[in-house]
């Protein structure tokens, strides 16, 4: 059995709207993440973070190092635990901040006790 799914780069390529989040449910739905019966999200950067929570916000301090008890992407029909983090990308200048690596540290000591507790 899969351990773990990345969403990200299995996403049909054909998408032209970014924000169409009830095709990728549909999407998801029909490749079985069910059938995955996941016991942890966790998604990567504010776009996936926005689907996932389903929610919007203007910055990922209000997030990053929260952990969230709820239905990902309103799919499942059950609470599973979210641990969002940010996105690795070195173009992003969030993570120079020293709150938001702090936040980072927090959302990792997170995501290590949800896994091997």
């Amino acid at each position: 059995m899969k351990r773990a799914i990345f969403i990200g780069q299995a996403m049909p390529r054909n998408k032209s709207d970014l924000h169409d989040w009830p095709t990728l449910n549909n999407w998801l739905y029909s490749i079985g993440i069910s059938d995955f019966n996941p016991q942890l999200v966790v998604p990567v950067g504010k776009l996936s973070i926005c689907y996932c929570l389903d929610m919007q916000f203007s910055q990922l301090n209000s997030v990053i190092g929260n952990m969230y008890k709820l239905d990902p992407y309103n799919l499942l029909e059950k609470e599973l635990s979210i641990i969002p983090l940010p996105h690795p990308s070195g173009a992003s200048i969030w993570k120079h901040n020293e709150k938001n690596r702090k936040l980072l540290v927090e959302a990792l000591n997170l995501l290590k006790r949800e896994l091997f507790n």
